[in-house]
């Protein structure tokens, strides 16, 4: 990325939060005083909007909120809020100070309703228009990878495919060449030099720690002013989550005791309860009616009961509404035998795409996944999380390997990270990645997110079959 992208995208960020700082006054001298520039002091109005637009720009800035390191815009959500409460927080000191003038309380009030609700729509708005930019070739950065394993090949293709982040793969050094599908081998380990000049390296990602060798590497590309990301080692020996830490100017990776403390568990078992009572209680007309249907046009029992794993390994029971024909089983075992692609299709996602024993009401119900509302049954009795890893399956702990145990200290969850990436497009392997990804990084503000971006996903239908 050269130094006229990344002003040019800065700007585009700095422009659009003041512009939406800037109509939110509008508004609200609107609402207030319909535009009656006698019933006001403009001046010191005017001062507060400059005042409150520096100020915010200034604790967005060292939120990271102007950073060009991709974040989603669910994620950006908070940061925006607290920096816009400071702001005001600074505002309220300074008008305390300002004896000329009393603000008009009713106008702060607008004001700041209004400029919430805008700073997030700018965001959003913002962040489509830098990636329409990256996808042009503007601002987007080149990266290099060094050295190639199953790690650094998951980031490599999840950045290719997530263009919003900003880079583009340029291709990778290794000992040698080998067999990798979409990026390109440049050369051995040793032409670091010649190809981070002649390629125009703005980034690398090492695989892993080598001594003197990544050493080296490393060093030249801090005198190039080079990024340099790097997947530890440390990855390989546990599936444990981690905090970065410091004792004197020595820093520390500690290894974390456990997932949640007693009063986080508390708190999310209270939200799960409040969220599944109201929901159920909701859709209750709709449970009745999709009972009355799969009994009217299916044989067999209403309600699907599968076994699972719940938290620490324990059984559980999940209830879903019934979708196949009853001996589902058996014909999945006979389609398996007879067609390899089906075997093939079924052991990489568990599911088929286009499953024959699916009834017609089965259909419509997992298309709009009304099939897991009696999953809130399952969230009540305390055998589900509304959000949380994926219900493992009895046959899926080996699948899972070392991460099996890591998944099972949670409780499951009825939505997920998995769920709102891809659903039943992902492979397996992405989906233990989300999970363990959940599990490693949970806050409150997390479950929060994923229950917002599950809402469009249910209704877009992807992945849903």
């Amino acid at each position: 990325m050269n130094d006229k992208d990344e002003k040019l995208i800065k700007f585009i960020l700095y422009v659009l939060d003041i512009l939406v700082l800037f109509i939110a006054a509008l508004i609200a001298v609107g609402l207030r005083f319909s535009f009656d520039l006698g019933s006001f002091n403009v001046k010191w109005y005017v001062i507060a909007f400059f005042f409150i637009a520096i100020v915010n720009t200034i604790i967005m800035y060292f939120n990271k909120l102007y950073d060009l390191k991709y974040r989603s815009w669910f994620a950006q959500v908070p940061k925006i809020i607290n920096s816009f409460i400071y702001t005001m927080l600074c505002f309220a000191l300074f008008s305390f100070y300002v004896r000329e003038v009393s603000y008009s309380r009713l106008a702060i009030g607008y004001f700041s309703i209004t400029a919430v609700i805008l700073l997030l729509c700018g965001r959003y708005v913002s962040i489509y228009i830098i990636k329409q930019l990256y996808k042009k070739g503007v601002g987007v950065k080149r990266l290099l990878g060094i050295g190639i394993n199953e790690r650094s090949l998951s980031v490599l293709d999840y950045l290719n495919k997530h263009r919003e982040f900003g880079y583009v793969i340029v291709g990778y050094l290794d000992k040698k060449d080998r067999n990798v599908n979409d990026y390109s081998y440049l050369g051995g380990m040793k032409e670091y030099r010649r190809i981070i000049d002649e390629q125009s390296i703005d980034a690398i990602l090492i695989s892993s720690s080598r001594g003197d060798e990544h050493k080296e590497i490393i060093e030249y590309c801090e005198d190039k002013y080079i990024q340099v990301y790097m997947i530890p080692d440390i990855l390989d020996i546990t599936s444990n989550p981690v905090d970065i830490g410091q004792i004197s100017t020595i820093p520390l990776i500690k290894f974390k005791e456990g997932m949640l403390s007693s009063i986080q568990a508390k708190i999310k078992r209270l939200f799960d309860l409040g969220v599944a009572l109201s929901a159920f209680i909701i859709v209750l007309p709709v449970f009745v009616i999709i009972m009355l249907l799969i009994k009217l046009t299916a044989k067999g029992s209403i309600f699907f009961v599968q076994n699972r794993y719940g938290i620490n390994g324990r059984s559980i029971k999940i209830i879903k509404f019934r979708t196949m024909i009853e001996n589902a089983e058996e014909v999945l075992e006979e389609l398996m035998e007879k067609d390899p692609k089906i075997r093939e299709e079924y052991t990489t996602y568990r599911k088929l795409k286009n499953d024959p024993r699916v009834t017609p009401i089965g259909k419509i119900l997992r298309r709009t996944s009304l099939d897991e509302l009696p999953q809130l049954i399952n969230v009540i009795k305390g055998d589900l999380s509304i959000v949380g890893p994926r219900p493992m399956l009895k046959d899926e702990m080996e699948r899972y390997g070392k991460y099996g145990k890591l998944v099972l200290k949670v409780h499951p969850g009825i939505t997920g990270l998995w769920q709102v990436s891809g659903r039943n497009e992902l492979p397996f392997s992405e989906r233990v990645r989300l999970d363990v990804y959940y599990i490693n990084n949970w806050s409150f503000w997390l479950d929060i997110i994923i229950i917002l971006k599950t809402i469009p996903v249910l209704l877009n239908k992807n992945g849903a079959y």
